[in-house]
């Protein structure tokens, strides 16, 4: 992927929370897909390749089983994942754990940082 601009995917139930980290991101200088539906979520992974995935598990209502069904699905994406929620604690392996709410100054970091793995 050697892309002028990176890519991000964020998937969040919460549109506002959708609406801030698009446009924080946006001004960061990444190019941004969201969505608001896991299916959205998973049709978006397969149709174009990421360097950094944000997600809240509360996007589906199976929450981190559904994380875990993404994770099979999508093996690769492990290292470029971001999990953003109010429930930090799980046993995925994924690049980060970001707590809600979101401190921007951290996600900006974070998703940084998974971006240059």
């Amino acid at each position: 992927m050697s892309l002028s601009r990176k890519r991000v995917l964020v998937g969040d139930s919460d549109e506002i929370v959708l609406a801030l980290t698009l446009h924080i991101l946006q001004r960061q200088g990444y190019e941004v897909d969201v969505t608001t539906k896991p299916q959205e979520f998973s049709e978006k992974l397969h149709a174009r390749e990421y360097h950094a995935v944000l997600v809240d598990p509360n996007l589906s209502p199976q929450g981190l089983k559904w994380v875990k069904s993404l994770l099979a699905e999508f093996p690769g994406v492990c290292s470029r994942l971001i999990i953003a929620t109010a429930a930090p604690k799980h046993d995925l392996t994924v690049c980060a754990t970001l707590p809600k709410p979101l401190e921007f100054g951290l996600l900006i970091a974070t998703v940084e940082a998974c971006v240059k793995k």
